[in-house]
């Protein structure tokens, strides 16, 4: 016998909430495609043809179909952890590169400015955040 999927029920507000967030340029393709799930099952359609449909997995649209019931329309704004790109560097890491890009080197007169630092370069100056207050802006 085949599974029925629960049914969604939108409120009038929910249904254009999520009609403007798929019409939308700036809504990332991840929320819209939920969107698009979510408007699907609210008309008693099954899981495998939205699935179908929308050239998705039939397990991605009930887990949508259920977090949607279990936790209403901010739920299909969620990114779990871990996706994306990683950061190679720590805020702490480019604060301390802003910096230095901003520093002009002591053995340097004080009218000179550094205009590329090289790797090779920013090792051969280490920063030290107290010749760095009378130094102008970036470059």
């Amino acid at each position: 016998m085949p599974r029925h999927a629960p049914p969604v029920n939108l409120t009038e507000t929910d249904q254009m909430e999520l009609e403007r967030w798929v019409a939308a340029h700036r809504t990332p393709q991840q929320v819209s495609q939920r969107c698009q799930i979510i408007l699907a099952a609210a008309q008693d359609r099954q899981d495998k043809a939205i699935a179908a449909e929308l050239e998705i997995n039939f397990k991605t649209v009930a887990l949508w179909r259920n977090r949607f019931r279990a936790e209403g329309a901010d739920c299909l704004w969620d990114v779990a952890e871990g996706r994306g790109r990683k950061a190679r560097l720590t805020p702490g890491d480019v604060e301390k590169i802003v910096e230095l890009e901003r520093w002009t080197p002591s053995s340097r007169s004080s009218k000179a400015v550094v205009r590329r630092w090289s790797r090779s370069s920013q090792a051969a100056h280490p920063h030290d955040p107290k010749q760095n207050q009378n130094n102008s802006s970036r470059l």
